[in-house]
């Protein structure tokens, strides 16, 4: 085993004795068509009819390239297996607004600074799937807090509702179909806020560890 691979071994924690995952914000046009065509696999790996044919699936192509969302992905041996999307509120809103409009005007007129997390995904095949959705979690919540964001929203599909729920102590609002077009597939949105966020992110060593390390504390 050559040096570069050994340096991605974890000897510890969740992905102990496997290879770590990289993962970044998305740097070129192909990862976006790769997440889209994660996001098609993802739905339909779990029996979702998807009324397309070029094997992509968009729910919000016109926040993909805006300043305001991230796309995070997840790299394993040259290929993206998971990715999350992250979008701070603006003036063109949140892809929630769509769907929740009154929801996110409550939160605004609290005066807090508002988020969504969407679009978290992990192909259904991958070996490390709860440990990854949990490296993208993390990650997440890692960008929010660099932004000072107050108070989070997040809309998952309802089979990662519940890792969100105990890693974030998150709170279920509702659920509502997934996107347009997938007639029955379901979303949980729960809302998360940062102090609680706080409450269950490891301490952090000054010129430490690195800071993308996947680990979260997970509230018993």
């Amino acid at each position: 085993m050559d040096n570069h691979m050994r340096n991605r071994i974890i000897e510890t924690g969740d992905f102990a004795g496997e290879i770590r995952p990289a993962i970044h914000p998305i740097t070129h046009s192909r990862q976006l068509f790769d997440v889209y065509r994660l996001t098609y696999e993802c739905y339909l790996a779990r029996g979702h009819y998807l009324p397309r044919l070029d094997g992509l699936w968009i729910p919000h192509p016109d926040f993909d390239h805006v300043a305001e969302t991230t796309i995070l992905v997840a790299e394993l041996e040259g290929e993206i297996v998971g990715t999350v999307s992250i979008t701070l509120d603006g003036t063109r809103g949140l892809p929630l607004d769509e769907k929740f409009k009154n929801t996110c005007m409550l939160i605004r007129s609290g005066g807090k600074r508002l988020a969504q997390v969407w679009r978290l995904l992990v192909k259904e095949s991958c070996s490390l799937k709860d440990p990854i959705l949990t490296s993208l979690v993390y990650e997440a919540v890692h960008h929010l807090l660099l932004r000072g964001i107050h108070t989070s929203l997040f809309f998952v599909q309802e089979q990662h509702a519940e890792p969100c729920r105990e890693l974030l102590n998150a709170v279920t609002l509702t659920s509502a179909l997934s996107a347009h077009g997938l007639s029955n597939a379901r979303s949980i949105l729960m809302r998360a806020e940062t102090d609680n966020l706080k409450c269950v992110l490891p301490a952090r060593k000054e010129g430490g560890a690195d800071e993308r390390t996947p680990h979260l504390t997970r509230r018993r």
